[in-house]
């Protein structure tokens, strides 16, 4: 029994590295992604500056609502390689810290797909002598979807938690 146990940690912490690994990669990704979104704002308004001296109608917010997404997926990709981390270290899912950074990624997907679309009006306003403004509420919706079902996956690893420790005392 105790060496089925040796076996099913190792190959835990193992699969937890590769998700270190591809998790901290798609975090870089999301950082690239947001930086050639600021970029692309940039270059489209000294383009349609350049073009004419009347303000056109642009809508560059699209492009400032894609560099704040990046961020918040970045940081969801991050605080993701932090959960496995733990994992790894410890060889269980079933820890208070894991539950933590579950609801901090919870969190941070529904506040990302509120304040993604917010923050680049807000910036569009403020940067932009005559843009279109268009919210997309599809994002929000899918944040909000997604947020409750890592919220349920809350519930179970609280429960595996309490039947771990309860495990442990047993012992």
């Amino acid at each position: 029994m105790e060496q089925y146990a040796d076996r099913h940690i190792y190959k835990i912490k193992e699969q937890s590295l590769v998700l270190i690994i591809l998790l901290s990669f798609m975090g870089v990704i999301m950082l690239l992604y947001s930086g050639a979104a600021i970029l692309g704002a940039i270059n489209i308004r000294s383009a349609v500056s350049a073009a004419s001296s009347e303000p056109k109608l642009i809508n560059i917010t699209i492009m400032y609502e894609k560099f704040f997404s990046g961020l918040f997926s970045a940081a969801v990709m991050f605080t993701a390689v932090s959960l496995f981390v733990v994992i790894k270290k410890t060889g269980t899912p079933f820890l208070d810290a894991v539950i933590k950074r579950l609801y901090i990624i919870s969190g941070t997907i529904l506040a990302g797909g509120l304040l993604s679309p917010v923050f680049a009006i807000a910036l569009t306003f403020f940067t932009e002598e005559r843009v279109s403004t268009r919210i997309d509420f599809t994002g929000f919706v899918s944040s909000v979807v997604l947020s409750l079902v890592v919220l349920s996956l809350v519930r179970i690893f609280r429960y595996g938690t309490l039947l771990q420790q309860e495990s442990d005392e047993t012992l």
